[in-house]
């Protein structure tokens, strides 16, 4: 089972030049370096003993973080000239562009069959893989398989200001979710199931968390700031000038 799931997850990015991009059938396709190149640097560390919940350090490279964040301006329909004064130091949820399909034109979410090669299934890709070579793949009470499906949602945190309240996610439709963090650093807090046992650290941009959403993990976690304009990486600050003012959090909610 280690072997087959392997190499599904290695379908993606083998022999591709990072952020090399093309359009085919109205679906963005992009490259990531291969997965291999890059598993061997990333330290991974186990955040709760008890729960699945994994911290990747710089899995992400400066130009694999530009082409994710090029990938959620592409397709961010979000209305941010016309955001409630009084809210605006809040985190805000992106709103995407939905298919010409008669329904809403935005959503929170976008959605992707686990086939579709796109940023965030390569991004998925990699930490997969990194998991796979550090067998902590397959993850608790999943099948030895590759994703079904992908939904990323994006939130930006102001900084230094933002913050988001401890919570649960209570998502038991078995998927896990793989968060990725661009911009501004960010200070999270995680406890599985004792709240007396909170782990508190730092997100860099570049760097991901893989954890159980179920109401059996209990995993619990919360944003409890946002780094200066300094933390934000020099060189993708300078292409981006709005990642030195936000940290942008985005969530892919994985399905297997």
């Amino acid at each position: 089972a280690f072997r087959s799931t392997r190499l599904l997850w290695r379908r993606r990015g083998r022999g591709r030049h990072p952020c090399r991009r093309v359009f085919r059938q109205g679906r963005m396709l992009t490259a990531f370096a291969s997965p291999t190149d890059a598993a061997d640097a990333v330290e991974v560390e186990a955040i709760t003993p008890d729960a699945d919940c994994y911290w990747l350090r710089k899995v992400l490279s400066p130009a694999e973080q530009a082409c994710f964040f090029e990938f959620i301006r592409e397709h961010d329909r979000t209305d941010w000239d016309n955001m409630p004064p009084c809210m605006n130091p809040t985190p805000k949820t992106l709103q995407f562009a939905r298919p010409d399909d008669g329904g809403p034109p935005t959503a929170p979410t976008l959605a992707f069959d686990g086939w579709m090669t796109t940023v965030a299934s390569e991004a998925v890709g990699r930490v997969g893989e990194i998991l796979l070579r550090r067998r902590l793949l397959p993850l608790s009470g999943l099948p030895a398989t590759a994703p079904t499906s992908i939904s990323l949602a994006a939130i930006r945190y102001p900084s230094p200001d933002g913050r988001f309240p401890r919570h649960v996610d209570h998502c038991n439709d078995g998927s896990f979710v793989f968060l990725f963090s661009l911009g501004c650093r960010a200070r999270f807090r995680v406890s599985a199931r004792d709240a007396e046992n909170v782990r508190e650290f730092e997100l860099q941009s570049g760097d991901a968390l893989v954890f159980d959403p179920s109401s059996a993990a209990g995993i619990a976690h919360e944003v409890c700031g946002i780094g200066e304009a300094e933390t934000c990486p020099a060189g993708l600050g300078e292409r981006f000038a709005e990642l030195r003012r936000f940290r942008y959090g985005v969530q892919c909610r994985v399905r297997f």
